[in-house]
């Protein structure tokens, strides 16, 4: 007998923290309006895990950045491709979402339509490739490629819709979830020892584990720079579950007392005891911004990758905020600047009243 009621299959791919965030929204989304009606497979994170996805591979893997950080972990990446392809064409999903990592995701769907032809998942992507800032010619491969694109900011639908792909704003995961937090400061402050007297720098070093390894020493020589002119000082670090061990085991040599948090459970409170931050470039600094905390955002990549950059990019900015304002709301001190001796004076600066004052107005 046929079944007139099968259950709908759903695939995940996401491949960094970010995209993790965005992935268990949908995901608890659709267990709260199905329950047991749908199967849900693919890669994600510990949110998407928790929502309810039993991930195919540590996510954690594809969370590269840079073009000569990526060769080193090709063969990783193409393994985990296969695997990947391998999983979808046996799962034979009804829709196939992928999220952001849009290099990543564009080679899996081409290979899953090539190989399933016209049983091919319905392919839905979220977080549209930033066409606007390099690459242009991308928005016109997305619409060879994928069935509808959900973008997070509002001017990018035009790009897309030009060439043929079906295309909607939602709008961004980070002022949903800000929108939504709740708070409880007095009990986060206790939890952590955090004292009135304290200042709090908020360090934000990155969710990959080349951004740890290239931020780590410049981060911590900068906030050596500050601990001697500045009384009880305090780093805050958000650390996601798979950076954790990486980061007890070199915290010794930290300059100032750290206060590690987990950033599934404890963000919101996080940020809004940071006085200032010092933030790697990212959707991290939009949610500060969110937050309110005045901030520097800084970069670094192999110069052999800042020099391709370079070469691609059409904009002047890196931080979303800037992009959105069209202006320098927040510093920023990528590459070459990327050294404690540009950064500790502009945290020290920041940190004056006066500093926080003036860049706190320039974000309202």
């Amino acid at each position: 007998m046929t079944n007139l009621n099968p259950k709908r299959t759903f695939y995940f791919i996401a491949g960094e923290t970010s995209g993790d965030g965005i992935g268990a929204g949908i995901v608890q989304e659709l267990r709260n309006n199905y329950g047991d009606e749908v199967n849900i497979h693919g890669v994600g994170g510990p949110r998407m895990t928790q929502a309810g996805l039993s991930s195919l591979f540590d996510y954690s893997q594809l969370a590269i950045i840079g073009f000569t950080e990526i060769l080193k972990h090709l063969f990783t990446v193409r393994a985990r491709m296969r695997e990947t392809v391998e999983d979808i064409v046996c799962k034979k999903p009804d829709m196939l979402i992928t999220i952001d990592a849009p290099g990543f995701n564009k080679r899996v769907v081409q290979q899953v339509k090539q190989r399933m032809g016209t049983d091919a998942p319905f392919c839905v992507h979220v977080v549209a490739p930033t066409v606007w800032a390099y690459k242009p010619k991308r928005a016109k491969t997305f619409a060879k490629i994928f069935d509808h694109l959900l973008v997070i900011l509002p001017f990018e639908p035009p790009y897309f819709i030009k060439e043929g792909l079906a295309c909607d704003y939602i709008g961004h995961p980070s002022v949903w979830e800000w929108q939504h937090a709740t708070v409880d400061m007095e009990g986060f402050k206790r939890q952590h020892k955090i004292e009135p007297s304290d200042t709090v720098v908020g360090v934000l070093l990155g969710s990959r584990m080349s951004e740890l390894e290239r931020h780590w020493p410049i981060f911590a020589a900068t906030l050596g720079q500050l601990a001697g002119s500045i009384p009880n000082l305090k780093t805050m670090m958000p650390v996601p579950s798979h950076l954790r061990e990486w980061v007890e085991e070199h915290i010794e040599q930290w300059p100032t007392p750290v206060i590690l948090v987990d950033p599934m459970h404890e963000k919101y409170a996080a940020f809004k005891s940071m006085d200032v931050a010092l933030s790697k470039s990212g959707t991290v600094s939009l949610e500060l911004a969110l937050a309110e905390v005045p901030q520097i955002v800084t970069y670094q990549v192999t110069a052999l990758s800042a020099w391709i950059i370079r070469r691609m990019i059409r904009i002047p900015y890196y931080s979303l905020i800037n992009i959105l304002e069209d202006r320098f709301v927040f510093p920023e001190h990528v590459q070459e600047e990327c050294h404690e001796d540009v950064l500790a004076p502009a945290l020290h600066q920041l940190l004056s009243a006066s500093g926080r004052k003036s860049q706190l107005e320039g974000t309202r």
